[in-house]
C-alpha cells in the first residue's frame, strides 16, 4: 500500500509548475480550449513517448537489444505526462493512488 501519497501529489504540483503551458510558448494555444490544447499536446509527447519504447522493442526482435537508457527515459517521460493531464483535469494524487490500490487488490 502507498504510505506517502504526498510525494506523488508534490511531484505533480512539480510536474504542473514546471510545464507551463501560455501563449508564449505554445502560440497555437490562442485557438483552442486550453484544456484541451493541454490534452492534445501531452498526447502528443505520450505518443513520442510510446515510440520510443516501440523502437526499443522492435531493435530486441532483431537481436539488437533493447537500450535501457532510452527506454528508461521514455518510461519516466511517460509519467510526467500522466501527471500533467492529472493536474489539469482534476485527478488528485490521492485519487491516483487508491486507483492502483483497488485496481490490485487481492
Amino acid at each position: 500500500m502507498l504510505k506517502n501519497k504526498a510525494s506523488l501529489a508534490n511531484l505533480m504540483l512539480t510536474v504542473e509548475k514546471g510545464w507551463v503551458f501560455n501563449e508564449d510558448r505554445y502560440p497555437l494555444m490562442s485557438y483552442q480550449k486550453q484544456d484541451l490544447f493541454i490534452l492534445q499536446h501531452t498526447i502528443l509527447h505520450m505518443q513520442t513517448a510510446l515510440a520510443d519504447m516501440a523502437r526499443q522493442l522492435e531493435r530486441s526482435q532483431h537481436g539488437r537489444g533493447i537500450n535501457h537508457a532510452i527506454l528508461e527515459l521514455a518510461i519516466k517521460k511517460q509519467f510526467v505526462n500522466v501527471l500533467r493531464v492529472a493536474a489539469e483535469f482534476g485527478v488528485s494524487a490521492p485519487e491516483l493512488a487508491d486507483h492502483v490500490i483497488v485496481s490490485f487488490a487481492e
